[in-house]
């Protein structure tokens, strides 16, 4: 069984590799959805990039004339290209003459503006496929030094990630998105949905870490492009049921209209108990549900850990309004290993991440330095300020 599998990621390679060129004069029929799915995988899921391309050739038998499926892939090894999928065979739209970071912001936008251009559209969608970490932040001195990411590392030359702002502002100089499925660990955090409030109607994600196995693009493909008014619903569906080691994967759907009011109401509830916080600033957050690490807290645990009951109530209805969708699980795998470190119950399990700023004399010399980083760059997100933490003195 080995040797085939082999066999036929060999022969797959060779395919992508052989498909037919696609030139600017290509003539077609005007296009009703586009999906652009950025494989960014120059790093170590690269050997996972072929099983998904697989998956979404099958997948693609779905879509009808109208529907196109287009990836941009960076792989190790290679140039960066644009193909596109159809009734499960691929065709070669442009290999890019030289070698580009996927998490260089130009080359993202690079990669959808030629998709705006080979393919007019009134709506188009974006998945995001690869590595990430939550809002996490980092300037360019502080890059090569500690291993995390907001999304999308690419290690050819020294490893480098991209950062959720300077994402917004690449995708939003080309035009909004109907939604963003990003295929990635734990990318589904209050402070990212904020920034990316004008770049797309909704973000389907994540708030914890995923398997590298990803989505089951069979299934999540079609359902992308459904014009079912809550096609979201089917994409988690469909990732939810997909089972790799026997436990589920938590997901969430955020509506981007609602980041605005969310905000306002969680600037109202913290102000309503920070200040009556024992030590007057940090919250202890022992305990509390978290996603890969204490930096990514569930935001409702949070939340319904100190707010008083009735402030708890009118958060919740704004919490609601944004989160309209997610799948439960008391427990979830991560490359194998499963993850369950607390008690998580329906109640408490909100399906959003957010980082909640602490003090850093409570953990270790490991740890320490890593929050260090992360309540100083907290303060170049958005959220910063709209939910109120630079009032707070956070």
């Amino acid at each position: 069984m080995k040797k085939c599998i082999i066999l036929l990621t060999v022969f797959l390679g060779a395919l992508l590799t052989l498909t037919s060129c696609w030139d600017d004069d290509h003539k077609d029929e005007k296009p009703e959805f586009v999906v652009l799915v950025y494989m960014a995988a120059d790093n170590d899921l690269s050997s996972y990039l072929y099983d998904d391309i697989r998956e979404m050739m099958v997948g693609s038998h779905e879509l009808n004339s109208r529907q196109k499926l287009v990836l941009f892939v960076d792989r190790r090894g290679q140039k960066p290209y644009l193909m596109e999928v159809s009734k499960g065979d691929t065709t070669r739209l442009k290999t890019f003459d030289t070698e580009m970071k996927s998490s260089d912001p130009a080359t993202l936008q690079l990669a959808f503006q030629k998709v705006v251009k080979y393919y007019p559209c009134s709506s188009y969608g974006l998945v995001l496929w690869g590595h990430a970490d939550g809002w996490t932040y980092k300037t360019d001195d502080q890059q090569q030094a500690a291993p995390r990411r907001a999304y999308g590392i690419d290690v050819t030359g020294g490893s480098t990630w991209m950062n959720i702002p300077e994402m917004a502002q690449a995708l939003g100089a080309v035009r909004k998105l109907k939604f963003i499925f990003a295929d990635c660990c734990a990318f589904q955090s209050v402070e990212s949905a904020y920034e990316l409030r004008n770049v797309t109607d909704y973000i389907i994600a994540s708030p914890a870490e995923i398997p590298s196995e990803g989505a089951p693009y069979n299934t999540v493909i079609p359902a992308l492009f459904s014009k079912d008014e809550a096609f979201y619903k089917l994409a988690v569906d469909n990732y939810f049921e997909q089972v790799i080691t026997g436990n589920k994967v938590p997901l969430s759907v955020i509506k981007t209209s609602a980041m605005k009011p969310l905000a306002d109401a969680t600037r109202h509830v913290l102000a309503s108990f920070v200040p009556k916080l024992e030590n007057s600033r940090y919250p202890d957050v022992s305990g509390l549900i978290y996603y890969y690490d204490y930096t990514l807290i569930d935001m409702n645990d949070f939340i319904m850990r100190y707010a008083s009951d009735d402030e708890y109530t009118a958060w919740k209805k704004a919490f609601d309004e944004a989160v309209i969708y997610k799948t439960y699980t008391p427990r979830w795998v991560a490359n194998h290993v499963l993850f369950y470190k607390f008690d998580i119950t329906e109640e408490r399990y909100g399906g959003m991440n957010m980082f909640v700023p602490m003090d850093v004399e409570r953990y270790a010399d490991s740890y320490r330095d890593k929050m260090k980083i992360q309540n100083e760059n907290i303060s170049k997100m958005q959220w910063y300020q709209a939910a109120g933490l630079a009032d707070l003195g956070w």
